[in-house]
């Protein structure tokens, strides 16, 4: 559920930590995962808008930043914390299910 309202300014809210946590997930350092966080940002944000929507409504760098737990998905060097435990869960979730 969106933290910030409902419509485009929900949606956008949840766009980039998104985008960091898949980015964390796959192993990418952080200031990588903030800058194609940024990015998906300015893409969504211009396809809202190309679609009739508001044109500003993505939060700021600073914003939606501050709503990143950057402690539990990176180390103090950038790297990913979390590396592959999605992947992980996700397998023993399955094996769990087919009786494994």
């Amino acid at each position: 559920m969106p933290r910030s309202g409902g419509g485009a300014e929900g949606v956008l809210a949840e766009v980039a930590p998104s985008v960091v946590l898949a980015c964390a997930e796959l192993g990418i350092d952080r200031v990588t995962a903030e800058r194609i966080a940024d990015f998906t940002m300015l893409l969504t944000a211009a396809a809202i808008q190309a679609a009739g929507g508001p044109a500003e409504v993505a939060p700021t760098p600073e914003t939606w930043r501050a709503t990143v737990a950057w402690d539990v998905l990176y180390s103090p060097d950038d790297r990913s914390r979390v590396v592959g435990a999605i992947a992980r869960e996700s397998a023993a979730e399955m094996a769990e299910a087919d009786g494994d």
